[in-house]
């Protein structure tokens, strides 16, 4: 379009073509990760949406699993992107069909939805979200955090999983000390 309208002020012939290189995918893998890499260039896409595309291109076998999908698709994300997007498609796959307004789902409500999947809670979640006869934006919000807070509460945080390392702050167990000074 700007190249027409160049032309129409302009009337120079430079403007009656335009240079271009035309490259066509060979595979549906590479439509799809055009066409995601374009939306995200374009639009703003939620978390949700990353996730429900990853998700659908693993299940109609556009790729082999559901990691193989985020990264390719997401290969320029970074690798805590791509585990948040990860997340995000655990919650299309699990709940998907059930939320109202999943494309309002921030980060941190996601995330929070996906730990609670993982930690079994999925029919759980099902059930109260079948049961609900409310339909406007926060709905599912409000019918899932109060669930989610109970769920919350019986659970330690996995001392292995996630976190800052923890400083050892007990002497080590072999000391050497060089003619030098240094231990």
């Amino acid at each position: 379009l700007a190249v027409k309208e160049l032309l129409a002020l302009t009337n120079d012939a430079k403007y009656h073509t335009i240079k271009a290189i035309v490259k066509t995918p060979s595979t549906s893998a590479e439509v799809i990760a055009a066409m995601v890499e374009e939306n995200e260039i374009r639009a703003d896409i939620s978390h949700f949406e990353r996730g429900r595309v990853a998700a659908l291109s693993a299940q109609n076998g556009v790729f082999p699993s559901l990691e193989e999908a985020v990264n390719r698709l997401f290969a320029s994300a970074s690798k805590a992107k791509r585990s948040k997007i990860r997340s995000f498609a655990n919650v299309f796959e699990e709940l998907g069909d059930m939320l109202r307004h999943p494309e309002t789902l921030t980060e941190r409500q996601g995330l929070r939805l996906a730990n609670a999947l993982r930690n079994g809670a999925g029919d759980q979640l099902r059930e109260i979200l079948d049961q609900s006869q409310i339909y406007d934006q926060t709905t599912d919000w409000e019918i899932l955090e109060p669930v989610l807070n109970e769920l919350e509460e019986g659970l330690k945080p996995d001392p292995v999983r996630g976190g800052r390392p923890k400083s050892n702050t007990s002497p080590p167990a072999f000391q050497k000390h060089l003619s030098s000074g240094i231990s």
